[in-house]
């Protein structure tokens, strides 16, 4: 789940947590340049609530917790420009707007993909087929039957 998502659920946050959520989701690339005082004094809470609140997230403290939100906020804003991955289409659209919602969102999915492709990797990937006496695939179907090549 990604972090921003985290923060707008805010499942077993308390008042304090809330209070820092909001302040982080308000901020976005602003909060590079905030420390923990600064977020403390912000939203009047101790310095000890923000690290709490940042381990009760995953992160060790606020610098893991804002360097993986803000790594986070720029590759959500150079990928799926168009389409909210999350909700890509509301119940009012039409057949033919939500068929061109998802199409749009698989063409932004498949080149998202593309960019992460790394050449070593692949070459790897490759040499591993390669090598293997035998490949099976198996492919799901939606009748839920399975078939092996």
């Amino acid at each position: 789940m990604l972090v921003k998502e985290k923060l707008m659920m805010r499942e077993e946050f308390s008042e304090v947590d809330i209070a820092i959520a909001n302040y982080v989701l308000e901020r976005e690339y602003q909060l590079k340049q905030d420390s923990v005082r600064r977020i403390a004094q912000e939203t009047y809470v101790s310095p000890s609530s923000i690290i709490r609140f940042c381990q009760k997230l995953g992160y060790e403290g606020y610098n893991d917790f804002r360097d993986d939100y803000l790594k986070e906020l720029k590759y959500l804003s150079s990928h799926f420009k168009n389409i909210d991955p999350n909700f890509p289409f509301k119940r009012t659209d039409k057949n033919t707007v939500v068929a061109n919602k998802l199409a749009t969102l698989y063409e932004e999915t498949i080149q998202d993909c593309l960019s992460l492709i790394h050449h070593d990797s692949l070459q790897q990937a490759i040499n591993m087929l390669n090598k293997a006496k035998h490949i099976y695939l198996c492919i799901w179907c939606s009748s839920r039957v399975s078939f092996s090549f």
